[in-house]
């Protein structure tokens, strides 16, 4: 601002409008030329910050990846009636693993053969630790701790179904990566998720926090393997036209070319 420099910012998630990043927003954006936004939902969180003058600022460019990293899984090589689910993220409260493991512990109890495999660290460990033992899943639930990208790569190639169970997030990159290798995937519709996981399409939606409609979820995807390949395929597609980190770069290029 003092040295009269032109700058341009991006907005992610929850924690860029939430307290207390969320009380300098209106004015970081009034002072700001343009406002890059990763999804439609998080634009729509900046317009209820700012006055509607502000709103021709906004722009909307997914994040993306590079496709030339990602292979299909190895379905074919899984166990005959046994359900691989892995989870991806940091061990904390808005992540809600804990609603992951209340959902296969009801659908092992119920004689599915699952084995769920949570990546991450945090301050949710022993209490998600104690969670399994307490649920008698020491059989069904790894705590496999923080891995490198091509680690979580690796457990992605391998997995049967990816779960995410967040009660708050932006949109999710480890979403687009397992969509990515033609893993099926279901999710919460919160935030921008569903522009990437359109239920019944590219991936299956439950409502944030509730785990019987979770456990449903994943019993479907179970009961209906036929559908599953379908949506997977289409889900890889829409990655390939949304998430190309090539064409999310041209998009960029032309929201800084038309602030000139």
């Amino acid at each position: 601002k003092y040295l009269g420099i032109p700058w341009s910012m991006t907005l992610h998630g929850a924690a860029d409008w939430v307290y207390p990043n969320g009380y300098l927003l209106s004015e970081k954006i009034a002072l700001a030329d343009l406002v890059v936004c990763v999804s439609h939902y998080t634009r729509s969180q900046a317009m209820w910050k700012t006055p509607a003058v502000q709103w021709c600022k906004f722009h909307v460019c997914y994040c993306g990846l590079d496709l030339d990293r990602f292979s299909a899984n190895c379905l074919d090589n899984k166990l005959e009636n046994n359900y691989r689910i892995v989870t991806v993220g940091r061990l904390s409260v808005e992540k809600a693993q804990i609603g992951l493991i209340d959902a296969v512990a009801s659908l092992v109890h119920r004689g599915y053969d699952i084995s769920l495999r949570i990546v991450g660290s945090g301050p949710m460990h022993d209490e998600l630790s104690n969670r399994i033992e307490c649920m008698d899943l020491a059989g069904n639930c790894t705590l496999v701790g923080q891995l490198t990208e091509d680690e979580v790569l690796e457990e992605l190639r391998r997995a049967d179904l990816f779960v995410l169970a967040s009660l708050m997030e932006g949109l999710p990159v480890v979403l687009m990566e397992a969509m990515a290798m033609n893993v099926p995937v279901i999710a919460p519709g919160v935030a921008g998720i569903p522009e990437l996981v359109q239920h019944g399409r590219t991936g299956r939606l439950f409502f944030p926090g509730d785990w019987n409609g979770l456990a449903d979820q994943i019993m479907d995807w179970i009961q209906e393997v036929h559908l599953t390949a379908q949506m997977s395929d289409r889900a890889l597609m829409l990655v390939r036209e949304n998430h190309d980190i090539r064409k999310c770069s041209e998009t960029l290029a032309d929201i800084f070319m038309s602030a000139k």
